[in-house]
């Protein structure tokens, strides 16, 4: 949908009218309106479909960016669960190591202390 141009508009409208003039002095006559009341309102029509596409427009826009943002938190949670099961690893094998040397520590003290008995 293009933006509409407020002159180009009522430009084509007055042609279309000039074509049919007369017809549009008798709606005008009937109506108890002038021609520049007419296109005040014509124009001010025009305006207002301006702004509503305008508006949707903008809604489009807000919409395009929600799911936008969607996609980069659904990333980020997938960061988080890989740096969170990388951080589980490393963990894991720290605990292991650290078990494993207090373990060998232990064995140690035992064993000197068995010697230091005998």
């Amino acid at each position: 949908m293009n933006e509409i141009n407020v002159e180009d508009a009522v430009i084509k409208s007055v042609r279309m009218y000039n074509d049919d003039y007369e017809l549009f002095k008798l709606l005008a006559k009937e109506n108890g309106i002038t021609q520049a009341e007419f296109m005040h309102n014509l124009i001010d029509g025009f305006q207002k479909n301006n702004l509503q596409y305008k508006n949707e427009k903008y809604q489009e826009e807000k919409c395009c960016e929600g799911r936008l943002l969607d996609e980069i938190i659904l990333e980020k949670d997938e960061e988080i669960k890989i740096r969170d099961e990388k951080i589980s690893l490393l963990y894991k094998e720290c605990k292991r190591y650290f078990d494993n040397d207090i373990k060998y520590r232990l064995e140690k003290l035992e064993l000197e202390f068995k010697l230091k008995k005998r």
